[in-house]
């Protein structure tokens, strides 16, 4: 219902269309004519009573009235014909006012039921839309809830991943690192491997090596073998056989072997002379081939056989 609402009306005289603004304004106009009545009927009211004092004075002092009295007193009844009609006029008109008063009355009234009903159902309203209001923030905490352990699960599985991922990495970065230092690790073998043919050729005087030769080739690989990080008065040639196996120095043969071209590389990185270095290494091979017969190098792989 709004405030500009027609009603209809019934026997009233009124429009039949009031909105509620027209139906205050008619209540206005209603109310100013009624006090205007009011003032105007209180004066007439007032000037027949005066007329009825002044009649009730002039009956009072006939006793015998005579003729004169007597048309005196008819005049002043005839007087009181004005006010008294003016009196009825008054009271029709206040009469009319009443009525119309009564008119907006029951109007206002079926407005104020009308508008009751409409509270009663706007209340009614607003107790569902308050229970719908409760069992969805109801809701909505559940859906909270299921958000919070649906954000927990996801969490779980990236950290999982997350853990899976750095595993991986760490994983990998060992397996580069022990892929490297395996290679490092097998080919600082071999090399120690050539020096154990070395030191074991220092032992063989009198087989056609001449001792400038041994104190040259034991001096420069005694450097060699600093840089290597092998004491040479601690470690010995026994302590190597200790340390590598046999199994272990075949192992170590058939995975790798090393070319003229890869041992003057890795010479490279173990001494400061490289060319001298490679050339001790070819030399004192040599010298062996020529006094064991042994090789102390292949270039092919696939038929390496292992210095025995």
């Amino acid at each position: 219902m709004t405030a500009e609402q027609p009603y209809s009306t019934n026997n009233t005289g009124m429009p039949n269309m009031l909105t509620d603004n027209e139906l205050l304004q008619h209540y206005y106009v209603c109310n100013t004519k009624q006090e205007e009545t009011g003032k105007e009927l209180n004066s007439a009211i007032m000037k027949l009573e005066e007329l009825l004092n002044t009649l009730q004075e002039k009956i009072s002092i006939l006793d015998n009235p005579s003729k004169q009295q007597l048309h005196q007193l008819t005049q002043a009844v005839t007087n009181m014909a004005p006010s008294v009609h003016a009196i009825g006029a008054c009271t029709a008109q206040q009469q009319a006012v009443i009525l119309k008063f009564s008119n907006l009355t029951e109007l206002c009234i079926s407005r104020i039921g009308e508008l009751s009903q409409s509270l009663s159902g706007l209340h009614k309203s607003f107790n569902e839309l308050r229970q719908s209001s409760n069992e969805l923030h109801q809701s909505l905490n559940e859906l909270h809830q299921s958000l919070n352990e649906l954000h927990q699960s996801l969490n779980e599985p990236l950290e999982v991943l997350a853990l899976h991922q750095s595993c991986v990495a760490t994983r990998d970065k060992l397996l580069r690192q022990v892929a490297g230092d395996r290679k490092h690790i097998w080919k600082k073998l071999s090399l120690i491997k050539s020096i154990h043919r070395l030191d074991s050729m220092l032992s063989l005087r009198g087989h056609g090596v001449s001792d400038d030769d041994l104190s040259y080739f034991a001096n420069r690989w005694a450097n060699l073998r600093k840089k290597l990080g092998i004491e040479v008065d601690s470690m010995t040639l026994q302590g190597f056989i200790d340390i590598f196996t046999a199994e272990g120095n075949r192992v170590a043969h058939e995975r790798f072997t090393f070319t003229p071209d890869e041992l003057k590389e890795f010479a490279k990185k173990v001494d400061d002379d490289a060319d001298e270095a490679y050339a001790c290494i070819i030399g004192i091979g040599e010298q062996l081939s020529i006094i064991r017969g042994e090789s102390l190098y292949s270039c092919d792989r696939e038929k390496y056989v292992p210095i025995s």
